[in-house]
């Protein structure tokens, strides 16, 4: 599976891909976001899927899972990473890795 991230292009959806993008970790909930942006649930759920093929939910596990990479690429520890992420457990961000990616994050970024 490719680790794309497509961006939407209404400026509503965009707003709340932007409030994912400035803190993966950020838990609050998807409603309470989309009214900060002035856009209901429903809108911004149908904007998601319509522009960017994916629901809101998968694209923003999407991109705990590249920010969490990124951590690693970076040199930072597995659970410090998760955490950064937005995961709720280093095993939880690991179980998703290997899912999406067929191996685990230390197999994938090790050194030799």
């Amino acid at each position: 599976m490719p680790l794309q991230l497509p961006n939407p292009s209404d400026s509503r959806a965009l707003r709340v891909a932007d409030i994912f993008l400035d803190d993966p970790s950020d838990s609050r909930p998807l409603g309470k976001i989309c009214r900060s942006v002035g856009a209901s649930k429903r809108t911004i759920e149908r904007l998601f899927l319509q522009e960017t093929r994916m629901t809101v939910g998968k694209w923003r596990q999407q991109l705990r899972l590249l920010h969490g990479m990124r951590r690693l690429a970076e040199g930072e520890k597995v659970a410090q990473a998760a955490l950064d992420a937005g995961y709720s457990s280093p095993s939880a961000f690991i179980s998703m890795f290997k899912k999406v990616v067929g191996t685990s994050p230390s197999r994938y970024f090790s050194r030799d």
